[in-house]
């Protein structure tokens, strides 16, 4: 079975024995790393999870071609609305300031941070 990003392990302890559960089917079935990592980042969320569709994620990327949407990019969206939403933040602006073009993915541990702030406040 795959290994829990060290950003993830501080959201684990939010999570009921059956959002952990979740977490470890996760881990053992998907084998695309971005998908697995933001399918868990969106667990905490529970029913508060902004639904999103493609048109919402053309629009929030600036984009014309439907078909550059992905998965993860869904995912994305999604947890970025619900953030702002419920911190009343501008959680696009930070995702955006915190990308850099290398293979530490500053940008997924921001939107971690941020969803600790998140469960922290409920």
């Amino acid at each position: 079975m795959k290994e829990l990003r060290n950003e993830l392990k501080g959201i684990i302890k939010y999570l009921t024995n059956k959002e952990r559960k979740t977490v470890q089917y996760v881990l053992k079935n998907e084998e695309d790393k971005y998908l697995r990592d933001y399918s868990i980042l969106t667990i905490p969320f529970r029913n508060d999870l902004e639904y999103v569709n493609k048109s919402i994620v053309k629009e929030f990327y600036d984009i014309e071609d439907a078909s550059l949407i992905n998965k993860v990019d869904v995912m994305i969206v999604s947890i970025i609305l619900t953030l702002e939403k419920h911190l009343n933040q501008d959680i696009k602006e930070g995702f955006e300031n915190s990308i850099v073009l290398d293979n530490e993915q500053p940008e997924f541990k921001y939107l971690c941070e941020k969803t600790i702030e998140y469960l922290e406040s409920k």
